[in-house]
């Protein structure tokens, strides 16, 4: 048992596997799940002052 880092795009989570837009399924018994976060793109074509995070 150890620790599996995966890439992907999330599709669909189920209540013990992840499925991704590739077709791939990840099964899991703890889910922690990471993300970025920034602006959406009609936020950042706003012209307005923005702060350094968008």
């Amino acid at each position: 048992h150890g620790v599996r880092l995966v890439h992907g795009v999330v599709k669909e989570v189920q209540p013990k596997k992840i499925l991704l837009s590739d077709g791939t399924e990840v099964p899991y018994g703890l889910l922690v799940w990471s993300t970025g976060v920034g602006p959406s793109p009609f936020v950042k074509s706003l012209e307005l002052p923005k702060s350094p995070g968008g």
